[in-house]
């Protein structure tokens, strides 16, 4: 909030689905709020129903599911207290090697077929970021929110027919424990294209 009741606000929502779709155009419908003030942000979960019709060629994405969701997010916001946010903390945290890029180029051996082509498969050669980029929104008891993000996609989700939120649920379940409450925590993807977990489905 800018502290002017002429202002709606801004309104940042996090679901664990791959984007945010159009999830955001109906929730500005359902809340009677402009689109633009409006930004829904995907875990980037590939284990979550489709929410964007233009990417068909990652599955379908069922309008009447989208609705049902901008609904049920309208109504928990409709019944949320609202929070001031009195300060914004920056962090940059530096990780462990938990990320490997996974674009191998193929020179030989047994994938002579791919000569000279760019498979997926892990590339510990290959670059990555190994940071997490944190705000914390601050009200006037205390912390209130945490945003943050990593250039990692969450493909690690050991069965490919359950629904998870993947890592960014396991990262969301850490920062509520330690704030000892459900503290709203938005996972922003960051660049992430050529980046997944360094490790097995097991």
């Amino acid at each position: 909030s800018a502290g002017d009741s002429t202002d709606p606000g801004f309104l940042i929502v996090a679901i664990d689905a791959l984007y945010g779709g159009f999830l955001g155009s109906c929730l500005a419908s359902e809340l009677g709020v402009p689109g633009q003030s409006v930004l829904v942000l995907g875990s980037h979960t590939h284990s979550a129903p489709g929410t964007d019709t233009g990417l068909s060629g990652l599955g379908i994405t069922r309008r009447d599911h989208v609705r049902s969701v901008a609904a049920a997010v309208a109504r928990d916001l409709r019944a949320a207290a609202p929070h001031e946010v009195s300060a914004v903390v920056p962090d940059r945290v530096a990780l462990s090697p938990l990320f490997v890029n996974r674009r191998h180029p193929v020179w030989g051996g047994l994938h002579l077929p791919h000569l000279g082509s760019v498979v997926a498969a892990p590339n510990p050669a290959g670059p990555v970021d190994l940071t997490a980029t944190v705000l914390t929104l601050i009200g006037t008891a205390g912390p209130i929110a945490v945003i943050w993000g990593v250039a990692c996609h969450p493909v690690c989700a050991p069965h490919p027919d359950l629904v998870s939120p993947d890592y960014p649920g396991r990262v969301r379940a850490g920062i509520r424990a330690a704030a000892g409450w459900a503290i709203p925590v938005v996972f922003a993807q960051g660049f992430s294209a050529d980046i997944r977990p360094a490790t097995s489905t097991r």
